[in-house]
């Protein structure tokens, strides 16, 4: 760069020669550590046939329908750790997926604040996971994109947001929803 360093810079063009690689195809995936969903579930879950070429936009899309199918099952604490493996000869990528599953959680308790008992009520009514059953964090996050909305769909409330917090307790392997409605 040149001129005056005091001055803001104009237009500044930047040329990046890029030269891609070979394309890798899908060899697959081995998976370790899932006890709660065996292999054959989890390879539902990844749409890439073998062969195809891996597209590393579909092929983090699975990882994340893995972490979700595994809240959804309760699994609040699963890590899922993908680590490819390059077959350089055969142009082919193979995955093996570490599955740390953590404990599988329960509804404790749904603790509401900021709303008037009947529109607490109204919550309360709509919440479909009860006590001690297995707790569902698509259900979770889906009631709150969309099932809020229905248990006021008759009955005015005004809010702005919602705080929402998951308080977890490994031990007792409970998970308390918190909604704050502010």
């Amino acid at each position: 760069f040149t001129g005056d360093p005091n001055k803001p810079l104009g237009d500044v063009t930047v040329a990046i020669a890029i030269q891609p690689g070979p394309v890798y195809r899908w060899g697959g995936v081995t998976w370790q550590g899932n006890r709660a969903m065996d292999s054959a579930a989890l390879n539902a879950l990844v749409p890439i046939p073998a062969g195809q070429p891996a597209n590393g936009t579909l092929i983090a899309g699975a990882w994340l329908k893995v972490e979700s199918e595994y809240g959804r099952r309760g699994y609040l604490d699963a890590q899922i750790t993908p680590v490819p493996a390059y077959d350089e000869a055969n142009q082919r990528v193979h995955y093996t997926v570490n599955i740390s599953e953590g404990v599988q959680y329960r509804m404790g308790d749904l603790v509401i604040t900021g709303l008037s008992v009947v529109a607490e009520r109204k919550i309360r009514e709509a919440w479909s996971i009860a006590p001690g059953a297995t707790f569902d964090r698509v259900y979770f996050e889906d009631f709150l994109e969309r099932g809020v909305k229905r248990a006021f769909a008759d009955y005015v409330v005004h809010y702005q947001e919602i705080g929402r917090w998951l308080r977890t307790n490994p031990d007792a392997r409970v998970v308390d929803v918190l909604l704050d409605f502010r």
